[in-house]
């Protein structure tokens, strides 16, 4: 229960966050970051490598319990990433530039965070 707790308010803030911003362009994300077996993609530089890989099991946990991904993308500066200046525009280009998604329906969530704005 209390899992499912935390997956709902997982979901409920990757949703929010994802209303009110834009897409980031993959291509902009290094090379060596472009693994579908990833699920946390720190191009920010804000975690330490403990946090990292505890963020990192934990996103690859429930993304298998529920099949569904969850990932976890932070940049610099989201405008970088989008012809639009919109942050929804970013983190659609990079899901679905960085082949991200659970199963033949890709199904999925991104928690995209931008330091600039």
């Amino acid at each position: 229960m209390k899992i499912m707790k935390r997956f709902v308010a997982l979901c409920f803030v990757l949703i929010l966050v994802l209303s009110i911003s834009s897409f980031v362009f993959a291509d902009e994300l290094s090379d060596t970051d472009r693994s579908s077996d990833y699920h946390v993609f720190d191009d920010a530089n804000l975690l330490s490598n403990s946090e990292w890989s505890n963020l990192e099991d934990y996103a690859t946990r429930i993304s298998k319990e529920y099949e569904c991904g969850i990932y976890i993308v932070t940049v610099d500066d989201f405008t970088d990433y989008t012809n639009t200046g919109d942050v929804l525009d970013a983190a659609e280009n990079i899901y679905t530039g960085m082949d991200f998604g659970y199963g033949s329906g890709k199904d999925g969530q991104l928690l995209l965070l931008s330091m600039d704005d």
